[in-house]
């Protein structure tokens, strides 16, 4: 990987492919002999989609969200299995099922059900999503016998196995969660589906409830290092690095960046880094966000640009022009980082525009 100053804007975001399956690695055996589904929807959480397809191995089945998504890798080469959460949205989507025939649909309203068996010329393989509790998409449980008949009636349509979401699987001892999983398994054994494979976990779960494990797991946040926990030794796959584009002093009582939500206390330091909201890192990151200049901590002072912030750097020792920057990472977490935007590492990484060249280790 060349990352040399010489490249231009010193903004980049580092990603470290052996961290992903590192992270693949230390989740498969966790919850063996449950598979490992790596979901790489919404461009892998911005660590680009067809790298970390790659990354995840030929062998592995991967989640994406959309049709577009699966078809994207499709016209890049890839042949694993191919999950598209979604479903489909109209017939015209059930073309990937004649292009590929490892695609698995998941699907959770009737209507999409009719739509395959309406499209005759290829056979189609479904996961019936059942609504346990999230209320956001899937069969409830009274309709899921329906979609059972429905399958059963159509030639077409192979059902391979069932799913749900969890809401709140973050939460340790989540009663919600505990609901879920028991309405999950009352449908299923109730429609005599034991035998087929089964998938609930999510990140949280997979931490969480190993009562959730089942046949198939479904890592996305996890598999990408900004979910920390002591059970697990995850690796950040990320690295938002940049550098210290200027330096000027600022006297007491001066203020710092648009709108003058920072003001100087005392004579400071200020060092400006190549790097903004038009890049991906938050605008609402408050006064006092962390950032790590020089492998030392500083805090945002002032509002976060369009191209650049600032960071109060006054006690540093030896800050310099061209001084290496970490926004988040390797070694300051993303989630702090996210706590102090009020927001979630999901929203960081996915946020990351296309203008931040991606390095690929």
């Amino acid at each position: 990987m060349d990352d040399s100053p010489g490249l231009g804007r010193p903004l980049r975001a580092l990603i470290d492919c052996s961290a992903y399956q590192h992270n693949l690695q230390l989740i498969a055996d966790r919850c063996a002999p449950a598979q490992v589904l790596a979901v790489i929807k919404a461009d892998a959480y911005g660590h680009g989609m067809i790298e970390m397809a790659r990354a995840a191995g030929e062998s592995r089945p991967l989640a994406v969200a959309t049709p577009e998504e699966a078809m994207r890798l499709l016209e890049n080469g890839i042949r694993n299995e191919i999950w598209v959460l979604e479903g489909p949205f109209s017939s015209h989507c059930l073309a990937l099922s004649e292009r590929h025939e490892n695609i698995v649909w998941v699907v959770h309203q009737l209507s999409q059900l009719k739509m395959m068996a309406g499209n005759k010329d290829s056979s189609h393989q479904v996961w019936l999503k059942l609504d346990s509790g999230m209320h956001r998409l899937g069969f409830q449980p009274y309709l899921f016998e329906s979609a059972l008949a429905f399958i059963q009636e159509a030639a077409n349509i192979s059902l391979t196995g069932c799913a749900t979401h969890l809401a709140s699987s973050e939460l340790v001892d989540s009663s919600s969660v505990i609901s879920q999983i028991q309405m999950f398994d009352d449908v299923i054994k109730t429609n005599d589906l034991l035998d087929l494979p089964q998938s609930i976990s999510n990140s949280g779960a997979i931490i969480n409830y190993p009562e959730s494990y089942r046949s198939v797991v479904r890592p996305g946040i996890a598999s990408y290092g900004a979910m920390q926990t002591p059970l697990l030794s995850f690796k950040p796959v990320m690295t938002l690095r940049s550098a210290v584009m200027a330096l000027r002093e600022v006297p007491l009582g001066e203020s710092v960046g648009y709108g003058g939500t920072w003001t100087a206390e005392r004579p400071s330091l200020i060092a400006t880094i190549a790097g903004g909201y038009g890049d991906g890192y938050p605008r609402h990151a408050k006064n006092g966000t962390p950032v790590l200049v020089n492998g030392q901590r500083a805090g945002l002072a002032g509002r976060v640009s369009m191209d650049m912030l600032t960071v109060d750097v006054t006690d540093l020792a030896n800050v310099s022009l061209g001084d290496p920057v970490e926004l988040w990472g390797d070694k300051l977490p993303i989630e702090e980082v996210a706590q102090c935007a009020d927001t979630i590492s999901y929203e960081l990484l996915t946020s990351v525009t296309s203008r931040v060249p991606r390095f690929y280790v």
